[in-house]
């Protein structure tokens, strides 16, 4: 908490009359963009959010030419009109979640206006020449714990289980993830519970904080990609869940193994089952990481602290 103090001491040029920004967004739950722009007013910002499917390219360029913002920040959500029209009459930056490189989805660079922005942000850590050579204006950025989310859950009968999967799977990118799936079901049988598919089985929020204390092991997965892993980790980790997760190049600089979480070779699910088999027998072993990972986590890579370090990469640059 006070090395946290000290960034936003430090950052006080952010905190003016003149601290206004856009924010092209969706706001109706608190895990879609709402985050973001409490994050930002916690700064000091005053943040103008505009629901991205009600704003219009005019609604945007009115605000620009009839008040005073610093930037225009947005994410990947499409407003009605030609995004591209934007580009030169404010700053502009695009922060995005999803990995783009080697997957169908890079072809947005030639298409997506968004990639056009002044400041481009991205978990990807992995490709920075090919970010280049499409004339990115790339930056890397983690994700991180918001705030308000890193707590300890309670305990719930229901939520109870030995072993949890949160998340989906819908394209190619996650072939593997559907086979660690169905391979832990096999094995685990009722011990095993898959949150996320759909309907009664997505959870969010505080529940979700209520699923991670009532479970033993969370297991995590991310686009087999180097330096890039999406949210999982720090949102496994920042609301107190302990987390078996694929040992991805770069993430044992953003963490330290067996220690905050537990590594697995991705794809081996052999190893991922005997290390599971493993940390359901040694309680003790499995509770002071699961400690560790929490603390360190809250401490250290929290949203707060991503989006000083946004300001500060576009305000010094």
């Amino acid at each position: 908490m006070e090395k946290e103090l000290n960034l936003i001491q430090k950052n006080t040029s952010f905190i003016s009359d003149d601290s206004r920004m856009l924010l092209i967004g969706s706001f109706v739950n608190l895990w879609d963009e709402e985050y973001i722009a409490r994050t930002f007013e916690k700064l000091g910002w005053y943040v103008k959010r505009l629901e991205a499917s009600k704003t219009s390219l005019e609604d945007v360029l009115q605000e620009i030419e009839t008040k005073k913002y610093r930037f225009l920040f947005t994410v990947n959500r499409q407003i009605q009109g030609n995004f591209s029209e934007i580009l030169g009459k404010i700053k502009t930056v695009f922060w995005l979640f999803d990995l783009y490189c080697g997957t169908p989805r890079e072809v947005d660079f030639n298409f997506n206006p968004r990639f056009r922005c002044d400041y481009v942000f991205s978990t990807d850590g992995g490709h920075q020449a090919e970010f280049l050579q499409s004339r990115i204006s790339h930056y890397v950025l983690r994700q991180g714990i918001y705030e308000e989310d890193a707590y300890i859950g309670e305990s719930k009968e229901h939520l109870k289980s030995d072993i949890v999967f949160v998340g989906t799977f819908s394209s190619a990118l996650h072939v593997r993830r559907r086979e660690m799936i169905e391979d832990l079901q096999n094995t685990f049988k009722e011990n095993f519970k898959w949150w996320g598919q759909s309907g009664a089985n997505e959870i969010r929020g505080p529940e979700l904080n209520d699923l991670y204390a009532s479970t033993k092991i969370v297991v995590g997965d991310s686009a087999p990609s180097p330096n890039y892993w999406s949210t999982r980790i720090y949102d496994v980790l920042g609301r107190g869940g302990f987390l078996i997760h694929p040992a991805i190049e770069g993430l044992e600089k953003e963490f330290k193994y067996y220690k905050h979480f537990v590594p697995f070779e991705y794809g081996n699910f052999d190893d991922l089952k005997k290390k599971i088999e493993y940390y359901l027998e040694h309680n003790r072993t499995r509770e002071n990481i699961r400690k560790s990972g929490f603390k360190f986590c809250k401490k250290n890579h929290n949203f707060k602290s991503r989006c000083i370090k946004l300001l500060e990469t576009i305000n010094e640059l």
